[in-house]
This record gives structure tokens, C-alpha cells and sequence, in this order.
């Protein structure tokens, strides 16, 4: 039992020799990970969030154009093509109408070639001193009068066509037939609402900002927009320089693209309270508190990490203010910096090699 021990000692020995012999061949512990990002001139601004609304671009209840009773309607849900009918009313009375007009042209058509022959017999006699002048003026008269009857007639008929037309309701847009305001049966008047159409594919962000935040925006500016716990980035499209003598705000549009966010969401946008102040900012994960002091650690050209102490100013979402001898574009550390000190050798990961070394240190 003695000689297991003294072999079993001298193992042990002879392993704990070889790992500083090892470690002394390496150069020390290996490179720490870390992620980075980069200083950046930034005009940053107190914020305040403002209620908003996913709207359609296109909303349109529809009414019927011409009376009579509706024969049919799209249902509620129903896709529609531009110029796709979505409702129909009765034509009965208008085809009759219709043909009674005809008629009309019909007859003032043949009773006008009469006149115009009538004039042509009376110039001929005319000529031949056969025939009285009155009698030529009064034929002549008689083709005129004749001839604007059958321009109101046709007019009249133009008139019938138009409204058996405009019985079929036709999609102004393509979009969604979110509501019925009229059923089947029921006798309509011109400019009875029918049904609601929207565009759902064309969507804009709808909020009200304070009228002292909104001189501080422009077309074409990006702001934050979050639903819930995402947050995305948004340009102004218009801004609707009216103000309401109540809330004291003005209504600004947004524009939203691919985002599947629908009609009628409630969202919250963020809009600046001031011009703002320019300096350098950082992520506000580089920033690191011990002793009460703050500071970030810069990676160098060499690979190590320098500690910087720095000042901390306005904070505005992820991005914080900062003063301290460091300029745009250094390299400081976002993620593995608790684990640093002065002059520790980094090695930079990319977020996803960062996130998986996260997850095996867990």
C-alpha cells in the first residue's frame, strides 16, 4: 500500500509539472472573447413616445351611384381587383327606359331626314321663283328644331346608358371589403353608403406629436415605432402642419413597408423633444460601473483592451453620450468586458460567434 501511495504522489507530481510546462509554452491564458462596436458621432435628444395607429392609405365606404333596388354585394373579406364590380342594383326600370329613349332617337332621326328633304325641295322651287321665301324659312326652322330635339334625345339616351353603367359598383382600388352597409333588398338612393373597401397592402403609420416636438421633424427623418417588444425604424412621409387647439399637437405619417402590422394596430412612436446635442455615443452595453467610476475598454490595432474612463451624458435608446479621450470610429466592447482588465488580450468574435460562446459558458 505504501508503494501505490508513493507511485500515486508521484503521478500527480509529474502531471502538475507538465501543466506548467504547458502553460509557460503558450504565453499565458488564451485571448478573452469579446464583441465589439464602434464609436459614433451622434445628435442625440431627450425623447418622449406618442400613441399611434396603423392606418390604410386607401379607406373608402362607397355608395351607390344611381337609385334602385341592390341586387347583390360583395361579402365581407372578399379580395378585390381594381375595377372588379362589388355590388349591383336592379335595371329593370332603367331598360326600359332605355328603350323608350331609343324610340325617341329612332323617330326624331326619320322625322328629320323628312325636314331636311322638305328644305331641299323648297330651295329647289326657290331658285325656280315657285315658291314662296317664308315658306323656305319655315321649312329651314322646322329641320333646326327637328335636329336639337334629336340632340336632346340622344343626350337623354347617353344619360340611361351612364346610370345602367353605374348600377354595377366597381372597385376604385384593389383591397379588402371589410364591411356590408347595406343588405340585399333595400331600395337605395344615390350616395347610400354600401360597402367599406381598404387597402391593406398600403399601410402608414398615423401619431400626433406636441407641438413643441413637432418643429423638431422633417420628411424623410427616422424614428423609432414599437409594437409591443419590437421596435423598427421609420421615415416621415408627410407632416400635416395643422395643429389641434386642443391637445396641441399635429398629425404626422409614416411610412410602413413590408411590416405585417395590421390596420388598425396601436403602436407608439418616438419623437424628439429638442434639436438635440451632437457628440460621441457608444451601445449602452460598454459602459461599465466599478468603484463609481465609469469607463469602456477600447481594443486596439494590437489586440488588447485599454481601459478609458469616461463621463456619461443624455441616454436615448440604446445609444449613451459620452466624454473622455476617445474619438468616432475606436473599437470598444460591447459584450465580455466584465471578464477584462488593462491590458488583457482580446480576440473580437462576430455576434453570433459571441451569442454561442455566451451559451457554452452558461
Amino acid at each position: 500500500m505504501t508503494l501505490t501511495l508513493r507511485r500515486s504522489r508521484w503521478l500527480v507530481g509529474l502531471c502538475s509539472a507538465l501543466l506548467v510546462v504547458t502553460a509557460s509554452g503558450q504565453g499565458g491564458p488564451p485571448p478573452q472573447p469579446v464583441s465589439v462596436r464602434p464609436v459614433v458621432n451622434a445628435q442625440l435628444a431627450p425623447v418622449t413616445w406618442v400613441p399611434g395607429t396603423v392606418v390604410a392609405r386607401a379607406d373608402s365606404r362607397l355608395g351607390a351611384e344611381v337609385s334602385g333596388r341592390l341586387v347583390s354585394l360583395a361579402e365581407v373579406g372578399t379580395s378585390v381587383a381594381k375595377g372588379e364590380v362589388i355590388a349591383r342594383s336592379d335595371t329593370g326600370a332603367l331598360k326600359l327606359e332605355l328603350q323608350r329613349q331609343q324610340a325617341a332617337v329612332d323617330r326624331l332621326q326619320a322625322q328629320l331626314h323628312y325636314r331636311q328633304q322638305q328644305v331641299g325641295r323648297f330651295q329647289a322651287l326657290a331658285e325656280r321663283n315657285a315658291a314662296a321665301g317664308d315658306q323656305l324659312d319655315s321649312a329651314q326652322a322646322e329641320q333646326a328644331m327637328t335636329a336639337a330635339d334629336l340632340a336632346q334625345a340622344k343626350a337623354q339616351l347617353a344619360e340611361v346608358r351612364y346610370r345602367i353603367e353605374r348600377s354595377e359598383l366597381r372597385a376604385p382600388f384593389a383591397g379588402l371589403v371589410v364591411e356590408q352597409l347595406a343588405q340585399p333588398g333595400e331600395f337605395l338612393a344615390p350616395g347610400t353608403p354600401v360597402l367599406r373597401l381598404v387597402d391593406v397592402h398600403q399601410r402608414e403609420i398615423s401619431a400626433r406629436a406636441p407641438l413643441a416636438a413637432f418643429r423638431h421633424l422633417s420628411e424623410g427623418q427616422t424614428l423609432p415605432v414599437r409594437q409591443g417588444d419590437r421596435t423598427i425604424e421609420l421615415k416621415v412621409s408627410r407632416r400635416i402642419e395643422v395643429g389641434d387647439p386642443i391637445s396641441r399637437s399635429a398629425e404626422l405619417r409614416l411610412s410602413l413597408a413590408d411590416e405585417d402590422w395590421v390596420v388598425g394596430s396601436a403602436v407608439e412612436v418616438s419623437v424628439p423633444e429638442s434639436a438635440g446635442s451632437e457628440g460621441l455615443a457608444v451601445h449602452r452595453d460598454a459602459l461599465l460601473l466599478r468603484a463609481g467610476q465609469r469607463y469602456v475598454y477600447r481594443v486596439g490595432d494590437d489586440g488588447k483592451a485599454e481601459r478609458v474612463d469616461v463621463e456619461v451624458g443624455l441616454a436615448v435608446g440604446d445609444q449613451v453620450q459620452i466624454s473622455g479621450p476617445l474619438q468616432a470610429g475606436d473599437l470598444v466592447v460591447v459584450r465580455g468586458g466584465e471578464r477584462l482588465a488593462n491590458g488583457m488580450t482580446v480576440q473580437v468574435l462576430a455576434p453570433t460567434s459571441m451569442a454561442a460562446s455566451a451559451r457554452v459558458e452558461g
